[in-house]
């Protein structure tokens, strides 16, 4: 078993949700309304998941899915963060410390390597520390 037979070649597109309500009441039914309305047109153009990652829908699609999601996303309007057929892990590894500050070290090392296209990772970090690393 290789590396890569730990991933699985997914498509994958982030919608922005732009928290502007000051109100919680008001946020919270927005964000009802809004993953209401996202999941239903993206389902219906052929996704399989959709799950909320902080400020973001992610839409979760088969690669020969992809170009039919977007579409049917890009139709409705909805306002898109990111889209690409990207590998994603089939489980992850929390991570922490020294252990986490080491692998962030080498994955910035990677990507900015000129022979190398794009990285993959299972590493599962804490967003707080990530963001500590990352600064």
């Amino acid at each position: 078993m290789t590396a890569m037979d730990r991933f699985n070649l997914e498509g994958r597109v982030a919608v922005v949700t732009q928290r502007v309500a000051r109100d919680p009441q008001l946020e919270a039914e927005r964000d009802k309304t809004l993953l209401g309305a996202v999941m239903e047109v993206a389902l219906e153009g052929g996704a399989e998941d959709v799950r909320e990652a902080g400020d973001l829908l992610e839409i979760i699609t088969a690669p020969e899915q992809f170009d039919k999601v977007k579409e049917a996303l890009d139709r409705a309007k909805v306002p898109l963060g990111s889209a690409e057929v990207t590998m994603l892990p089939q489980s992850t590894v929390a991570i922490s410390g020294k252990q986490a500050e080491q692998m962030v070290r080498l994955l910035e090392a990677l990507e900015d390597h000129d022979d190398v296209q794009s990285v993959s990772s299972n590493m599962d970090i804490a967003a707080e520390e990530l963001e500590r690393l990352s600064a």
